[in-house]
């Protein structure tokens, strides 16, 4: 496993993104679409519903940063390809009840609805409940 110094301005700024979208959700106000990343919904990537729902416990304490061993992704096609094999590995031969982080990022920085907000993934043993799996399509070890 590599470890990523917290030092790294890529992850500082992934950091930094991912602390102003959790403050940030929720609460009403109008934001110019310019300044939101694209999300892209788990119906829109060809997602399964959950087999079960299991909800988190509020607020929100940590959210962990992971990153996936697939290959890199840029675009809805090749994208969903990914999640949807990721989520059938993940209900078919992990038994879980869904794909098992609430959100994952592509490189070309659109953000994929995991199991989304308020739901336990399955993504860090002990953090589950407490805390949101952030992944991104990167394999950063060699």
């Amino acid at each position: 496993m590599q470890t990523v110094r917290f030092g790294s301005p890529w992850i500082m700024a992934i950091g930094l993104v991912l602390l102003v979208a959790l403050v940030s959700a929720g609460k009403s106000r109008q934001r110019s679409p310019a300044n939101c990343p694209t999300i892209k919904l788990k119906r829109q990537w060809g997602g399964k519903p959950s087999s079960g729902l299991h909800y988190q416990v509020r607020p929100i304490r940590y959210v962990v940063i992971h990153h996936t061993v697939t290959g890199e992704c840029s675009g809805l096609l090749k994208c969903a390809e990914i999640l949807q094999n990721m989520q059938a590995y993940h209900q078919n031969e992990l038994d879980y009840n869904d794909i098992s982080y609430n959100f994952l990022i592509g490189n070309d920085g659109v953000v994929y609805e995991g199991t989304g907000w308020g739901l336990r993934g399955a993504h860090t043993y002990g953090y589950n409940a407490i805390g949101t799996g952030i992944s991104l399509y990167r394999q950063l070890c060699g």
